[in-house]
């Protein structure tokens, strides 16, 4: 039997009603389209109830990103480059699209951009601290400590 060299394109249906295209061969990367494809129902659209057309258009470009493993740790970081809001709607979708490396790489996304909030923080709090402490004698400024 001969293979094709392109697979086929599956159909995605995001909350919405939105559809969107994947390769088959990204959309394995996600054990719950793998499921759905092993079983043989994907020839109809794959509706995701729980995956606005925004986060899925994202997770799709994982996906394709993903499917056969390059390269790939420059491409991960401008990928979570987002604000917190999305990182945290991406990671839901990862987890509902059961594709751990995608979920793996939000949280670690997300504890460092919480790192990167609490660091800005303390710094703010230590200038202010630093800046009460300057004591203003004559025209010269002096350290209070």
């Amino acid at each position: 039997m001969a293979t094709s060299s392109c697979s086929r394109m599956l159909k995605l249906r995001s909350s919405e009603g939105n559809e969107f295209e994947i390769d088959e061969t990204a959309a394995m990367v996600s054990e719950l389209l793998k499921k759905i494809i092993e079983k043989g129902l994907s020839d109809q659209p794959i509706t995701l109830p729980d995956v606005t057309g925004e986060v899925l258009s994202h997770v799709i470009e994982y996906c394709n990103k993903h499917s056969p493993e390059v390269e790939i740790r420059k491409w991960d970081a401008d990928f979570v480059d987002l604000d917190m809001h999305t990182l945290y709607e991406l990671r839901l979708a990862a987890i509902y699209m059961d594709i751990n490396s995608l979920s793996f790489l939000l949280t670690d996304a997300i504890v460092a951009a919480s790192r990167r909030v609490h660091l800005e923080r303390e710094k703010l709090v230590h200038e202010k601290t630093k800046k009460k402490q300057k004591v203003e004698v004559g025209t010269r400024t002096m350290d209070a400590s």
